[in-house]
């Protein structure tokens, strides 16, 4: 990301950062994001071309810290990083209107997302939505991020055309099926080449090992090891995270959600 695109984001009012989430097929990708809008994720088709949803969250700074137990490493800082500030996600009826001369044979799905306090409480106990009329009237501490959510399909015939989405990416959401063990090796292949990408070089890495709740699922740390987030030399000057998580229950995607946001903020944004 360079200077001229960081100044921009200094002056904007309302902060947005763009989020793309890639993976194989059938890694849980719509699901979790579904899951973060605080939809139902009980029957969810394939993204056969890409999704636009809009989320928009609040980071409230406090004193306090709140520690998990979900591995995380950042480059340049302590791997057992704690938090200092408590989250709320929010999703209003609003959507990114864009177009890509790029993708013609890919289809848009540009579902409107909306969620209530309730629905959200029951989905992800720790991401509460918040009223729309709350956006203007944010304490002073506290901060609006609208996120961008991408969701791009995972199908082998789709994968060729990922390139076209890396524009202006702020954070590279890599979902993963933790009980896919046979094409652990794919999984990395397809993430190393997208590191390898100028347009992504900026861009902080979330790896969500998804469906945790599996009994043959990989352990994050077992899949970290996989792909060689410790050892591999492509890694160490990238802030990455790899969180466990099940996109049905929710289980770590409130905490992965607000590392993103935090490491992307803290880095592009000045208060």
């Amino acid at each position: 990301m360079g200077l001229l695109t960081i100044l921009k984001k200094v002056k904007e009012d309302e902060k947005e950062i763009r989020l793309l989430i890639l993976g194989l097929d059938n890694a849980g990708k719509t699901s979790i994001t579904k899951k973060f809008l605080g939809q139902p994720v009980e029957t969810v088709e394939p993204t056969l071309g890409f999704s636009i949803q809009t989320l928009d969250y609040v980071v409230r700074n406090t004193s306090s810290s709140n520690s998990h137990g979900s591995r995380e490493h950042t480059n340049g800082l302590d791997s057992d990083t704690t938090k200092t500030a408590d989250t709320e996600a929010i999703a209003e009826g609003e959507q990114e209107q864009k177009d890509n001369n790029n993708n013609d044979n890919n289809e848009k799905d540009t579902t409107t997302a909306t969620i209530d306090h309730g629905a959200t409480q029951q989905c992800i106990s720790t991401i509460n939505a918040v009223p729309p009329a709350a956006f203007s009237n944010c304490h002073d501490d506290e901060q609006l991020y609208r996120l961008h959510l991408w969701d791009i399909g995972g199908q082998s015939s789709i994968r060729a055309y990922w390139r076209n989405y890396f524009e202006k990416t702020d954070g590279l959401i890599f979902v993963i099926d933790s009980s896919d063990k046979h094409r652990m090796e794919l999984v990395q292949e397809e993430l190393s080449t997208l590191l390898q990408q100028e347009r992504l070089q900026g861009a902080t890495l979330l790896v969500l090992a998804n469906k945790q709740d599996l009994k043959n699922a990989l352990t994050s740390d077992e899949i970290a090891t996989e792909l060689g987030l410790n050892s591999k030399i492509q890694y160490r000057n990238r802030h990455w995270a790899i969180y466990g998580c099940s996109a049905m229950s929710g289980q770590g995607l409130p905490e992965a959600l607000e590392w993103l946001v935090q490491d992307i903020t803290s880095r592009i944004f000045l208060f």
